[in-house]
């Protein structure tokens, strides 16, 4: 027996809610391991579902390391039905196809073969080479399709009272006795699956007041294994096999169902699921008892939130996957997902990029042991993270990096001295630091890319926020700057006797160095201020007159070592004469 307040040695612990799960999932000693998860392609698919996929990935990279049999599945739910459409989509194909599921509903966004389903997965789907995401994608009418499937369907309709009992177990353990009585009631007739009308291909219909009214079987003939239906869409009504493929579970026993048919070793779910008592622990209890299987380790993960707001497929915030990664690099984005605990809020903060990526470089300096680890502990927890945050393959150094300001400024820079430019002084900056490692021109050009869009997203934020101290906060966080062609008479006036002065003497002092750098920058202005007897920020000012036409702008040492020497002396020239 262990005494009380005994040291644990560090091992006795797993260092991380990842390797907390997989242990776990190891425990049952599986042969093969099924990470699985599942969305339905109800319209735009918001960032939040990246949470369960990467929890999934970052487990398959764990056990494809220890050299285990290991397969990650992703279900695409096209034969859920359409209960409502997001505001995006026009409300006349919003009203023509509810009920209808999405894999007979049109694309409504381009005019071409894809239906609804394939449109809004393929949007997420695509992003996954980038975010190197490791998931078979399953499309669930092909699934559907198989007798595995169809058995399935069988054993839920000929153990339909069970599946009924077991549920209202769950349903009904907070309500009244009145309230009970009324919902079985209610259920009496209730059977386990929906046809997809051989007329009108609905499976259910919307009433006006929202209730939803399924194209529920109302019979199970066992012997001739066929069921009734009444379409409640059409009214249509008939006799169909259930090798027909055209029926489809619901949605309480689909889950299970697919469970077993995968064997499935982990599922995560949002919390919405997870309660106690919820849907995933009647999942749970229908898998073993209907399906004879023990069902999936379960995890529950709190939502991923866009700053301080709630993102939604149907309503809410609609960010994406694909909107990510057009700002920002998707290890950055795997980074946040492992580094905060599974049970916590995780809210993105597009603003914060400049910090994210700085956090980045920080674990990677000390996973590449340039940098010290505050503690035993975080080495060992980066030294199982910065692993699983690589979207592509690991890197056998660490790679040079453009510090994120100086890429903001070359960004900015792009629109006015070109790519070339902006590449060389990119390469100056590599040789100044005295890296040896070679700029990759093809990262360097995506990276600006991805700068430039953020820098574009910050203007909107900062346009759109209405609250004035957060617009302010947001204005903090960023620099922009552009560079007139020329500078304006006006601007010119603004430009007083002393800042003309203190330019003429800095046109002197750059006649003597072949090149700018940081130190005689700063020697430069040293002097100048104690030459002139000048405030170092009215000398700053002068510079930022003559070189962007405002009054401030970023950081000027760096802004000034990223011109062409020969440009600052014409621009200072035409300015001062």
């Amino acid at each position: 027996m262990e005494k009380p307040n005994q040291e644990k040695k560090p091992q006795d612990y797993p260092i991380h809610w990842i390797e907390t799960i997989s242990n776990q999932i190891e425990k049952r000693n599986a042969d093969q391991i099924i990470l699985a998860t599942g969305k339905t392609p109800s319209g735009y698919i918001h960032l939040g579902i990246m949470r369960e996929l990467l929890i999934c990935d970052g487990l398959y990279r764990i056990f494809n390391n220890k050299g285990k049999k290991v397969r990650f599945v992703l279900f695409i739910d096209d034969l859920d039905a359409a209960k409502r459409f997001p505001s995006y989509i026009p409300k006349e194909f919003s009203k023509k196809y509810l009920g209808y599921p999405f894999l007979f509903i049109p694309n409504p966004i381009l005019e071409d073969d894809r239906c609804y389903a394939r449109y809004f997965g393929d949007h997420l789907i695509s992003t996954f080479s980038e975010m190197g995401i490791s998931a078979d994608v399953i499309w669930t009418h092909n699934l559907y399709e198989t007798e595995e499937m169809k058995e399935m369907i069988r054993i839920g309709l000929r153990k339909n009272d069970l599946v009924k009992e077991i549920i209202a177990k769950f349903l009904t353990s907070s309500m009244t006795e009145d309230q009970k009585e009324s919902y079985l009631n209610q259920q009496k007739k209730w059977m386990g699956a929906m046809v997809i009308c051989e007329k009108c291909k609905c499976t259910q219909e919307k009433l006006r007041d929202g209730t939803i009214i399924p194209n529920r079987v109302l019979s199970f003939d066992e012997e001739k294994d066929e069921c009734s239906y009444h379409c409640p869409k059409c009214g249509f009504e008939n006799n169909i096999k259930i090798s027909s493929g055209q029926l489809k579970l619901n949605w309480r026993l689909d889950w299970p169902a697919k469970w077993k048919i995968y064997n499935t070793s982990c599922e995560p779910a949002g919390k919405d699921h997870c309660t106690p008592g919820g849907s995933y622990d009647t999942g749970l209890e229908l898998c073993q008892k209907i399906y004879d299987y023990q069902g999936p380790v379960k995890v529950a993960y709190e939502w991923v939130r866009l700053g301080d707001k709630d993102m939604g497929t149907s309503k809410g915030v609609v960010f994406t996957p694909d909107k990510f990664i057009e700002l920002a690099d998707p290890e950055i984005l795997r980074m946040l997902i492992y580094q905060t605990n599974i049970t916590k809020h995780l809210s993105i903060r597009i603003e914060e990029l400049e910090q994210y990526y700085n956090e980045y470089d920080r674990y990677e300096r000390i996973y590449f042991g340039h940098t010290p680890a505050n503690s035993e502990d975080e080495l060992k927890e980066i030294k199982l993270l910065y692993p699983l945050m690589q979207a592509k393959k690991l890197p056998k150094k660490r790679p040079a990096r453009l510090p994120f300001k100086l890429l903001t400024v070359l960004a900015q820079l792009k629109p006015i001295f070109g790519n070339e430019m902006i590449i060389n002084k990119a390469k100056e900056y590599f040789k100044n630091e005295g890296i040896e490692q070679k700029l990759v021109i093809k990262s360097f050009n995506k990276k600006i890319e991805k700068i430039t869009n953020w820098l574009n997203y910050m203007k909107d934020l900062i346009e759109n926020e209405k609250n004035p101290q957060e617009k302010k906060k947001l204005k903090n966080k960023v620099i922009f700057f552009s560079i007139p062609k020329n500078i304006t008479n006006e601007v010119k006036a603004n430009i007083n006797d002393s800042q003309k002065e203190a330019l003429k003497k800095f046109l002197e002092y750059m006649g003597k160095i072949s090149e700018l750098t940081e130190e005689n920058i700063k020697e430069i202005m040293i002097n100048l201020r104690n030459d002139l007897k000048m405030k170092p920020m009215q000398i700053f000012q002068a510079f930022y007159l003559v070189i962007l036409g405002e009054k401030k702008g970023p950081r000027l040492s760096p802004l000034l070592i990223m011109l062409d020497k020969n440009w600052i002396e014409k621009r200072i020239s035409d300015s001062i004469h």
